[in-house]
């Protein structure tokens, strides 16, 4: 997309817009991460991007969140460039739950809510009530050593939500959990989102997480990514996790999705090979 008017009134409906984002790196910039990338996303919506590893999806989650410029195009939020400033009102989980561990639960959580200029009272209540809402009450003041990988995540997720963040950015955060904590961990997350809903990016090579989770599944590319489709997820909220998963509905979405991954996975194989 060229010659894009960053006129406010055009920028409305969307809270970010990826336009001809294209991100090249190397010691001569030889390797393209991601090539003429057009996305839109509105205010509130719940996006999943997948695709084979090492087609950008990340690339493009850093830029968001003004980590990473793009070599090509730009990145918007509300109608202006992004660059290399991090956006107020962010909130950024990843794979790992990267709790500080000479901090308990408690403490960690309320690590997000420092910048707001609260009182140390305001911050303890709110923390403890973040910790109660994905059912870790009576867990306050334990450690992330003393926590399982399920109940760290859990922290991970009542931090980044705590500060009611209006754009969420995920990284594979429930990708390192058993099947069963995933699952449960889902539905806390749903419950905790509906009640905000923040804008989210989530980047996950889970289908099933993808379609559970999102109102919009990206599909990229093989590197250099690409949009290659984008399916809407027309399941009602709130969700049922365990009931969806075997619904019609469903079963129709995860084979659009990987009809069109399965091209993709062998193109990448190939190059690799």
């Amino acid at each position: 997309m060229t010659g894009v008017d960053t006129g406010q009134d055009l920028f409305m409906d969307f809270q970010i817009r990826f336009s001809g984002v294209s991100h090249r790196y190397g010691a001569n910039s030889e390797v393209r991460a991601t090539d003429d990338v057009d996305l839109d996303i509105k205010q509130g919506e719940f996006v999943a991007l997948i695709g084979p590893s090492g087609c950008g999806k990340t690339t493009l989650l850093n830029m968001v969140a003004g980590l990473v410029c793009p070599s090509d195009g730009q990145v918007l939020l509300d109608g202006r460039s992004i660059g290399t400033s991090v956006p107020d009102g962010l909130g950024y989980m990843m794979a790992r739950d990267a709790l500080m561990p000479w901090r308990t639960a408690q403490k960690n959580v309320e690590f997000s809510l420092e910048p707001l200029g609260l009182s140390r009272g305001e911050r303890a209540d709110r923390a403890a009530a973040a910790l109660e809402q994905v059912r870790l009450a009576g867990f306050e003041h334990h450690y992330p050593s003393q926590l399982s990988q399920g109940m760290k995540q859990r922290v991970a997720i009542a931090r980044t939500l705590v500060a009611e963040p209006k754009i969420v950015l995920m990284d594979e955060p429930f990708a390192a959990l058993d099947a069963q904590t995933r699952v449960l961990l889902h539905e806390q997350f749903l419950e905790l989102w509906e009640a905000t809903r923040s804008t989210v990016i989530l980047v996950t090579h889970d289908l099933n997480e993808a379609i559970l989770l999102a109102d919009r599944v990206v599909i990229m590319s093989a590197r250099p990514g690409r949009i290659k489709r984008d399916i809407h997820v027309d399941l009602p909220r709130p969700r049922d996790i365990e009931r969806l998963q075997v619904s019609t509905e469903y079963q129709a979405i995860y084979g659009q999705l990987w009809d069109s991954l399965r091209e993709e996975f062998q193109l990448d194989a190939a190059r690799r090979s």
